[in-house]
């Protein structure tokens, strides 16, 4: 079985070798080899496939985050780092690829609030924990922070649904990178519930 996967290997270096010497030599009639990737293919939804509306309104706040205007009137006061701000895209698709897991069509999420009401916020986060074993992890607690952060700044959607969603985030624990938080065992597994349940 080793032999078999080091020789898809050696096949797939290869080609990509080649592919590199073709691309390198545009004057020479050589033909590009298929090969696969050894990337994992994505598991979030693409930004394009949802509403167009939805798309812009992720690319307005990205802007906004960064300070691309600064004198806009409700500019932030200061930037997000560029890396912080790729990171905020990635927890925005997470968000909206498990809200569609969990039940909700593509096409009815066509703003960032629709990752902020409290039921759907509720859905996400139970969506994204139930895909680690109900497990605290430290990027779900970063993407609940981050969807609270979206409410709190950018869609602002009244005191009343900002304290419901404080809340929610408070049963979220916060895990640092690499640690994991001590196993709880259960004699029945029946009431082993995730912390956004009442």
């Amino acid at each position: 079985m080793a032999s078999f996967e080091n020789a898809n290997e050696i096949k797939r270096d290869t080609a990509c070798l080649w592919n590199k010497l073709v691309d390198s030599s545009p004057d020479v009639a050589l033909e590009r080899l298929p090969y696969t990737s050894r990337r994992r293919p994505p598991t979030r939804i693409l930004l394009e496939e949802f509403p167009a509306a939805f798309q812009q309104d992720v690319e307005n706040h990205l802007a906004w985050v960064q300070l691309e205007d600064p004198y806009v009137p409700d500019a932030r006061d200061r930037p997000l780092a560029p890396g912080s701000a790729r990171l905020r895209k990635q927890q925005i698709l997470s968000a909206a690829t498990a809200l569609v897991q969990s039940g909700t069509s593509c096409d009815e999420i066509t703003s960032l609030a629709s990752l902020v009401r409290v039921p759907d916020f509720r859905a996400i986060m139970k969506q994204r924990m139930q895909k680690h074993g109900l497990k605290e992890n430290a990027y779900e607690y970063g993407l609940a922070k981050a969807l609270v952060f979206i409410a709190e700044e950018w869609v602002k959607p009244g005191d009343a649904v900002m304290r419901e969603l404080k809340q929610l985030l408070k049963r979220i624990k916060n895990v640092q990178p690499g640690l994991t938080p001590k196993t709880v065992t259960c004699s029945n597994d029946s009431r082993i519930r995730s912390p956004l349940q009442h």
